[in-house]
């Protein structure tokens, strides 16, 4: 009967034996109710699941804490390279400022008209919406860049125009030095009299090179009296040149010229008190002053083309 007792009573706790590695120490025993154990376990399962829960949560706020920072430093990346850009964008605009300086000397260079200096207009800077205003700048830079385009064109066709006029004006001095003896009336060298010089002459030295004063053809090279060897060359623009008292002449009649070509050697043929060069000019075939036709640029030419 007493067996018995113990035994329910047994059944009635639940017995944690905690064993030491030493056999001489007494073994630990912790009895615990059913109810108690039974408690402490769903205390335990509770708080394993709370600690799995506040671990899992922690997990995915750290997750999103790094997500977050990535982004941070994304977007400071990104504003970095958007301000790179915003000034790369101002950097174009100086170079198409100095683009519109160049137009305007090219301009004055052709005799052209110049035309007020267009500049793209340009949105001032907000970092706030610093994507848009990039975008704006950069529209109104290609609206710019496609008028500019069209002004260049323009520019090129009337340079071209321009240049392929000029080469065919007399611009060029046919020999090196300064003019001795004027266009209009002067004494005679021989005659002594008062008559009228038509063109300009420059002393130079015996065979030295006289150079074609433009494009043009050749319409004579022979002996012309007075002028002894001459050269003379239409340039198929109203104007024609003479180049007199040649030693040799180095172009025949019909030959084409270009402006600068070596056309004779200087000498003092015909009459002539010295190695010079006769240069004459004429316009609709009236005789003209050369002096205004010598050593010009397209900018000087373009005030007197005629």
């Amino acid at each position: 009967m007493v067996n018995q007792r113990e035994n329910t009573d047994r059944r009635k706790f639940i017995t944690f034996m905690v064993l030491p590695h030493n056999s001489m120490r007494e073994v630990f025993r912790l009895n615990l109710p059913h109810w108690l154990a039974a408690t402490l376990g769903v205390f335990l399962a509770l708080l394993a699941a709370v600690i799995l829960v506040l671990f899992l949560r922690s997990a995915y706020i750290s997750a999103r804490l790094l997500h977050y920072y990535a982004l941070q430093a994304e977007n400071r990346a990104q504003t970095s390279q958007i301000k790179i850009f915003y000034e790369k964008t101002k950097e174009l605009e100086t170079g198409i400022r100095e683009l519109e300086e160049r137009d305007q000397e090219l301009r004055e260079i052709l005799g052209l008209k110049k035309i007020p200096v267009k500049t793209p207009a340009r949105k001032a800077p907000d970092l706030s919406d610093l994507p848009e205003v990039i975008s704006q700048n950069i529209a109104a830079l290609n609206e710019y860049l496609a008028v500019k385009k069209a002004d260049l064109d323009f520019l090129k066709e009337m340079g071209t125009a321009i240049t392929n006029k000029f080469n065919y004006l007399p611009s060029e001095s046919p020999v090196p030095g300064s003019v001795w003896s004027r266009f209009g009336f002067r004494v005679h060298p021989f005659t002594g009299k008062s008559t009228m010089h038509t063109g300009v002459d420059i002393p130079i030295w015996e065979g030295c090179p006289i150079r074609a004063a433009a494009d043009g053809y050749v319409t004579y090279s022979g002996w012309a009296n007075g002028f002894g060897n001459i050269v003379i060359i239409d340039h198929q623009n109203n104007y024609r040149t003479l180049y007199g008292h040649n030693q040799r002449n180095l172009v025949s009649s019909g030959e084409n010229i270009k402006k600068g070509q070596i056309i004779a050697n200087a000498g003092s043929t015909g009459l002539s008190t010295g190695p010079h060069v006769h240069y004459q000019v004429e316009y609709k075939n009236g005789i003209i002053n050369p002096e205004p036709f010598l050593n010009l640029n397209i900018r000087s030419a373009s005030r007197i083309i005629r």
